[in-house]
């Protein structure tokens, strides 16, 4: 998923992502591949992410899953933005 183009991206859900994502990549891989799907989710709306809020909370749980903490989740949305712009 990482060399994934960001058409790629758009055309795949949150499930899809997080099956094809090894449990073994980096935190760090993970957290920008899942911040990669998301911007490109946000910039151009899809029936599967148009309802945003569920969205998120969707988005948000499935890295919960992955074992990361809010904290670590907000934090690398923070430095993303940063890095990205809003």
């Amino acid at each position: 998923p990482d060399s994934m183009s960001s058409s790629a991206l758009l055309d795949i859900s949150l499930t899809q992502l997080s099956k094809a994502l090894s449990q073994t990549t980096s935190p760090r891989a993970t957290l920008s591949i899942y911040l990669r799907w998301l911007d490109v989710h946000r910039r151009e709306p899809t029936k599967c992410t148009e309802h945003w809020q569920n969205t998120l909370l969707h988005w948000t749980q499935s890295l919960r899953s992955r074992g990361f903490r809010v904290y670590e989740i907000v934090a690398a949305v923070e430095d993303w933005k940063d890095a990205n712009g809003p």
